[in-house]
């Protein structure tokens, strides 16, 4: 257990950790084997860091996360300005290991808020929301240092509930990336998962995103349903 975390055993085997990191970054002749890989490196307009723009909802369905043209309108045009006056009460680079970060992350704080303005959003033509896993990964493109994505996979894995009622989750990622004790090599939990991504060639990603994509990669290997990994 680091933090609030309780980690599968094999999150700690170097080797296998580093090998799902490699086969999600891979490429073939065709392009990216697994389309989430562009979404750290998908372009965005110069000086958009407190707006959500057309090319972040291009982002986020790298990710499988599809916007209707309803949403899309709400979130970059009907509340642009609500969206645009949250995020710029969280600064751009700050970091989920931060010593600013608890107070970043507190309920009332602009993040919380956020998070819950875009889970709210909705199409005017269907009963849905978009829902708290496509706002959780709008916030993490925006500020990819201090929100964590998570997903019905990571409730699985981690023994967490799902996403929407799992009111801890952005703590306790913080407090296991505050955690001093070896998580593996003698390394604490956030130096581990950073040299994981120094061995996998992989230095665009955030740390975030490397406990991200062990998460989702080792969920897919151990789906119950026998399921293969969706791009």
């Amino acid at each position: 257990m680091f933090g609030g975390l309780d980690f599968p055993d094999e999150f700690f085997n170097r080797r296998y950790a580093v090998g799902l990191l490699r086969t999600y970054l891979e490429q073939d002749k065709d392009g990216y084997c697994f389309s989430g890989t562009a979404f750290d490196t998908y372009p965005a307009p110069a000086g958009t860091e407190n707006q959500i723009t057309d090319s972040d909802l291009v982002a986020i369905a790298m990710l499988g996360i599809r916007v209707t043209g309803h949403e899309a309108l709400w979130i970059t045009r009907y509340h642009a300005a609500d969206i645009q006056q949250l995020l710029t009460r969280i600064p751009a680079q700050a970091r989920i290991d931060g010593q600013t970060s608890g107070d970043l992350l507190q309920p009332d704080d602009a993040a919380w808020k956020l998070w819950a303005l875009l889970r709210d959003v909705h199409d005017r033509t269907k009963s849905v929301r978009l829902g708290p896993v496509a706002a959780g990964k709008l916030l993490a493109r925006k500020r990819p240092e201090l929100i964590p994505i998570a997903d019905s996979r990571t409730a699985r894995v981690l023994n967490r509930p799902q996403p929407g009622a799992d009111k801890r989750w952005w703590e306790d990622v913080r407090s296991a990336s505050l955690d001093p004790k070896p998580a593996a090599d003698g390394l604490p939990l956030w130096s581990f998962l950073a040299s994981l991504r120094d061995e996998a060639g992989a230095s665009h990603l955030t740390i975030l995103r490397v406990l991200d994509i062990l998460v989702w990669m080792h969920g897919a290997s151990t789906d119950p349903r026998g399921e293969p990994p969706k791009p």
